[in-house]
């Protein structure tokens, strides 16, 4: 492994990769799910709100590691 990878895997605990990896599967969980919107407007609006909440909580969780990374490459 470069020193560079190295050293973003090391800015998380086994913890933290965990649930980052944990949070990014269920996020894109949602491309898994058929046809990217559903063809009724309800299921349209409760796809949209899975796909926001997960969001939210995937940047909530991960947005200081995110930036600390970004600032490394």
């Amino acid at each position: 492994m470069t020193e560079r990878w190295a050293e973003i895997i090391k800015c998380m605990t086994p913890e933290e990769l965990d649930c980052f990896l944990y949070d990014a599967y269920n996020l894109g969980m949602f491309h898994q799910k058929g046809p990217f919107y559903p063809s009724d407007e309800e299921g349209k609006r409760e796809f949209l709100e899975g796909v926001a909440e997960m969001m939210a909580t995937f940047i909530i969780n991960h947005a200081e590691k995110i930036k600390y990374i970004y600032k490394k490459i």
